[in-house]
């Protein structure tokens, strides 16, 4: 027992005027300045730091034999980003022992304890998955000022939980005098703290992951929050980064830091949009990004173009994203956008896979979207253009990942689907499934638009309605396209329509008369109509001869007619 603590006894075990807690707990003004100096110095990586509270108290330690020892400690509690300092008292300065991350509680359990005649009221934490433990103890007569540790303790815990799942289990502590003093709302945080202290606290979980004064920054700013819903984390990275300023033309993001940014968003609301275009997506970054859709459903738009996806790591991907979904008891996770444009879907990725699991797929060869189903993940906007489609590829896309109960777009522009007559039977389907379809973009995929034909006599889907867009340019027009074009002209009741139709191939003049004269066989409906017909494969005599015929037609109508408001030939 150290001399100081035989001083407390001997006060303890006589009646004496001073009160043991005000012996033990009093800070002075220097021993503050000097621990608040301390915690600055010893946390400057951290950035930003906000200490809450310095308290004194004792440390208990078991020696040998379990030989209790008593040591005089300042504990410091940081609201911001969640830490407890233990500082020893040495005869010429002061040093930090113990450096604790809240996030790293495993259990705060309350209890009295007996020593040498005196009770004792103590807090044992147990962190570092329970491998490390510190145990807190003042007399009976100071158990106030205990007390009034563990409620500023337990509000820290309450902000970090607002910023990743974590709850401490709590044993033996006072609903009355601690767990109902507890001040919920003036530890309420918004989404900037919780953003900026998140990003801090799992820099410092991955140890070797420095936390980035610049990025930190943008994330306390509340502009950031308040003007753009959409989180662009290239953008972000690359502007705000001091790492990227330093590496210059050279500098690529870090996998590491985009894992850390990605589990800071998972409770933030400010952002509707996360771009992760031009980030590699590693195995790991997949794992992190379905987690935080699975946790954050204010995220309804994602994009990952330019990505270097493999089928592997989409797999992965998809299947962490339907555990997500069940574990967070939602029926069914819906996104307003989803775009893989410009990734080649074909890559599987064997080349990173061991022996065996490389043997496997030669047997087996793993598809892109093999493990997406559109029962578990909804999208509402479907972006795949430029991703080297195959026929596997666009009949699991129509078989599996479209949910047609909310497919409103599907984008497949600039993938070469040349002489495939299956990919032309899978899009027949397509048309006889969707239900609410909106808009279809199939710029230069080069193929027959026969298909067409089966949007309009679909049982389960009013194309008048809900169809607004098609961008047909650069395929193949054949008659039964032509016929089913005129048709959906003459019929939409859609406020606006708009068709696409340039550099199309096959067109003669009755294939354009029938698209043209459309519109001006329905009664006049106050509908917007745009045709762009530039550049298609037509002769210009044959272009004037539908156009006058169209002209001729128009004027022997009885009625006014809806027509056409805007009409591209150029």
């Amino acid at each position: 027992v150290t001399p100081w603590f035989e001083h407390i006894i001997h006060n303890m075990r006589a009646s004496v005027l001073h009160k043991p807690s005000s012996v033990i707990t009093d800070v002075s003004e220097k021993d503050l300045a000097s621990v608040q100096a301390l915690t600055k110095e010893t946390l400057k990586s951290d950035v930003r730091v906000e200490v809450l509270s310095v308290h004194k108290c004792l440390v208990l330690e078991y020696g040998k034999k379990n030989k209790e020892h008593y040591y005089e400690r300042f504990v410091v509690v940081i609201k911001i980003p969640g830490r407890l300092l233990l500082i020893k008292q040495s005869l010429l300065s002061k040093s930090v022992i113990e450096n604790i991350l809240i996030l790293t509680l495993n259990e705060i359990k309350y209890y009295t304890h007996a020593y040498a005649d005196i009770d004792y009221h103590c807090i044992e934490l147990k962190y570092n998955e329970d491998t490390k433990s510190v145990i807190l103890c003042l007399p009976q007569e100071a158990h106030i000022e205990l007390n009034k540790l563990l409620i500023n303790m337990l509000s820290v815990v309450h902000a970090v939980s607002q910023c990743a799942i974590f709850q401490p289990k709590l044993e033996g502590i006072s609903q009355v005098d601690v767990l109902n003093r507890i001040d919920r709302r003036k530890f309420l945080l918004s989404d900037v703290d919780i953003l900026s202290m998140s990003y801090q606290m799992f820099c410092i979980v991955e140890t070797t992951l420095p936390i980035d004064a610049g990025v930190l920054h943008l994330f306390i700013d509340k502009e950031f929050h308040e003007s753009y819903h959409v989180f662009d984390m290239h953008f972000v990275l690359k502007n705000y980064s001091v790492a990227a300023r330093a590496g210059g033309k050279h500098w690529k993001a870090n996998p590491g830091e985009v894992m850390a940014i990605l589990r800071a968003l998972s409770f933030v609301k400010s952002f509707t949009h996360l771009h992760l275009d031009n980030i590699t997506v590693t195995e790991e970054v997949a794992v992190r990004l379905s987690k935080l859709l699975a946790r954050n459903t204010h995220i309804i738009s994602v994009a990952l173009r330019r990505t270097q996806m493999n089928a592997m790591i989409f797999n992965r991907f998809n299947q962490v994203l339907d555990q997500g979904v069940v574990a967070s008891n939602l029926t069914l996770r819906v996104l307003d956008h989803l775009t893989l444009s410009h990734n080649n879907l074909q890559l599987v990725g064997t080349e990173d896979m061991k022996k065996k699991k490389r043997q496997r797929a030669e047997q087996d060869v793993i598809s892109f979207f093999g493990a997406m189903d559109g029962t578990m993940c909804a999208v509402r906007k479907l972006y795949v253009s430029r991703c080297n489609l195959n026929r596997e590829l666009v009949s699991q896309i129509v078989d599996s990942v479209i949910n047609y109960a909310y497919l409103e777009k599907l984008d497949l522009s600039f993938n070469n689907f040349a002489n495939d007559s299956l990919i032309t039977f899978k899009l027949s389907q397509f048309c006889r499934k969707v239900t609410i379809l909106q808009s279809l973009l199939l710029k230069d995929c080069k193929m027959q638009l026969t298909f067409l034909q089966d949007i309009l006599s679909s049982s389960c889907y009013d194309y008048r309605q809900c169809l607004q867009f098609l961008d047909l340019s650069g395929n193949v027009m054949t008659h039964y396209a032509a016929v089913a074009i005129g048709n959906l002209l003459q019929n939409t009741l859609a406020p606006m329509i708009k068709i696409d139709l340039s550099n199309i191939t096959s067109m003669d003049h009755e294939m354009l008369q029938c698209i043209l004269f459309g519109p001006f066989r329905a009664p006049f409906k106050n509908i917007y109509v745009q045709l762009i017909l530039s550049n298609i494969a037509l002769d210009d005599n044959e272009r004037l001869k539908a156009l006058s015929n169209t002209v001729r037609f128009a004027q022997q109508q009885k009625n006014d007619c809806n027509g056409v408001q805007s009409l591209d030939i150029s």
